[in-house]
């Protein structure tokens, strides 16, 4: 059975009307060198067609043109939102949480865990409440549970035959040296959102084969924000776009 690391860069729901943003799917195989090339577009109608999650794999490949073998199995890193703040959550159910004058990245209603840890390494993630990643969290998710994968601990998504999703976020991992030293085996893409897909292509490597250089989620987090995942670097390595 062969694994391949597909990396998806989310564009809006809509984002065929969007010229500078839209859906990016790149696929690394085993040794980290691209397979076929890097494919941009609206994955949407993909996503609508397809009814297994080895269907949309397939038709994912054939954009990026090359061949599914009927054993394939993937896993994705995905550069949108898979989860939503737990406060807010509670606060629709009814139960606000107490207000601590909290400005910016520190409102939980607005931001993750993931979020408000990755602002304080200096990074500024868009939330998926307050910014237009909204629209690509939505998509993501419709097309996580239309293919039932299912959420399981630390934000790794994964169907019964052998399929994972996670998310991470491209700018705070382009420059780590782990990640670096896999793009070194494929062409740099010229579009940003190909190679964000690349980048994340990279993360989905390094999770399925070298986990324990990714930074994972901290003990107690909640299961349903997920997390972002991100390599273990120095801070000098993460250097903001």
């Amino acid at each position: 059975m062969g694994m391949w690391h597909i990396g998806w860069d989310v564009g809006g729901w809509d984002c065929e009307r969007n010229a500078n943003s839209r859906d990016a799917v790149a696929i690394l195989g085993s040794d980290g060198k691209m397979l076929g090339v890097a494919w941009r577009g609206n994955l949407r109608t993909v996503i609508g067609q397809s009814d297994t999650a080895s269907e949309w794999v397939a038709a994912i490949a054939q954009l990026c043109e090359i061949n599914f073998p009927t054993d394939q199995k993937a896993v994705f890193a995905i550069d949108a939102s898979l989860g939503f703040p737990a406060a807010l959550l509670r606060l629709c159910a009814g139960v606000p949480v107490h207000d601590e004058g909290w400005r910016s990245a520190a409102n939980p209603y607005l931001f993750r865990e993931a979020e408000r840890y990755l602002h304080r390494q200096g990074f500024r993630p868009m939330s998926p409440i307050k910014d237009m990643i909204g629209s690509q969290s939505a998509k993501v998710l419709h097309a996580l549970h239309r293919f039932k994968f299912k959420n399981n601990p630390g934000g790794v998504w994964a169907t019964h035959d052998g399929f994972q999703a996670l998310e991470t976020y491209p700018t705070a991992c382009r420059h780590a040296p782990a990640v670096l030293k896999i793009l070194t085996r494929s062409k740099k893409q010229a579009n940003s959102d190909r190679e964000d897909a690349r980048v994340c292509a990279a993360i989905a490597l390094l999770f399925q084969q070298r986990r324990k250089e990714l930074v994972g989620p901290p003990e107690g987090l909640d299961q349903a924000e997920g997390w972002i995942w991100h390599p273990q670097t120095t801070d000098a390595a993460f250097v903001p776009d």
